[in-house]
């Protein structure tokens, strides 16, 4: 889990544990789980 400019707008302290909702992976990883179109 990574600290982000939502997290900055919403406080953890507002907002408990496990109410946010799942966020998609980064496009880098997404971009290394494909195959190299090289």
């Amino acid at each position: 889990m990574f600290v982000g400019p939502a997290d900055a707008l919403t406080p953890e302290r507002d907002e408990p544990p496990g109410t946010l909702p799942p966020e998609p992976p980064p496009v880098r990883d997404v971009a290394l789980s494909k195959p190299s179109p090289d």
